[in-house]
C-alpha cells in the first residue's frame, strides 16, 4: 500500500509496508495525509488521541479546532515541554481511553495540522517526569470542567514545527466551523 504524500513544501516521504508488518519510516517535518496515518497504524479517525491496535498512539494536534471544547487555552511549548489538552469535550475529563493511553507504555508520535487533510509529523514524544497536570477550561456547553494538559518531551521530535504551526494560527486566526471545514476568521 502506498500512501499519498501531500506535496506542500515537503520532500518525498515513504511509509512502506515489509514482510513482517508495517515499517513506519515517518520523518520529522514530513506532511502526510490523515487517511494513511490511519490505514497503515489503524485507530480513531476522528479522535485527537489514537491508540492503535499497532501498539503507537498517534497524537495529533490542532488546538483552533479545540477552542469550543477548551483545548486551545493550555497547548504550547513552553520551555522545551510541549503541554497538549487531553481528551473529553463535556464535563470533566477522566484517564480513560486515549487519555489512559498515553500513560501506557507505548510508542507516542505527534503530529500538526497543516490543513483540512494533512499533518505535519513532529515527531516521537515522551511524557515528562510529570506527566499531566489539571487545569481549567471550558467544555463544548461553555461550563468550566478540570481538564489534562500532559506534559511532552521530545524524543526525537522538532517543537519548532509545533511553534510556528500554533503562532501561524494564532496570526490567520483560523476557526473550526461547524461542517469541520476551515474557515479564515475576516479581519
Amino acid at each position: 500500500m502506498t500512501p499519498r504524500l501531500v506535496q506542500k513544501r515537503v520532500k518525498k516521504t515513504t511509509l512502506t509496508q515489509s514482510a513482517q508488518g508495517f515499517e513506519r519510516e515517518l520523518r520529522v517535518g514530513e506532511t502526510y495525509l490523515r487517511t494513511d496515518l490511519h490505514r497503515m497504524f489503524g485507530g480513531n479517525p476522528r479522535a485527537g488521541i489514537c491508540p492503535t491496535a499497532s501498539g503507537v498512539v498517534l497524537i495529533f494536534s490542532d488546538p483552533p479546532s479545540g477552542t469550543r471544547y477548551g483545548f486551545d487555552q493550555n497547548d504550547e511549548v513552553v520551555a522545551g515541554v510541549y503541554r497538549y489538552t487531553g481528551e473529553g469535550q463535556l464535563g470533566d475529563q477522566q484517564l480513560i481511553r486515549g487519555n489512559k493511553a498515553l500513560l501506557s507504555d507505548r510508542k507516542l508520535l505527534l503530529f500538526s495540522r497543516q490543513d483540512a487533510k494533512s499533518w505535519t509529523y513532529v515527531g516521537e514524544v515522551a511524557l515528562d517526569v510529570v506527566p499531566f497536570e489539571t487545569a481549567t477550561a471550558p467544555d463544548r456547553l461553555g461550563n468550566l470542567r478540570r481538564v489534562f494538559v500532559f506534559r511532552f518531551l521530545a524524543r526525537q521530535a522538532d517543537f519548532e514545527i509545533l511553534e510556528r504551526n500554533l503562532q501561524l494560527n494564532r496570526l490567520v486566526g483560523l476557526i473550526h466551523a461547524p461542517d469541520d471545514r476551515y474557515i479564515e476568521a475576516a479581519r
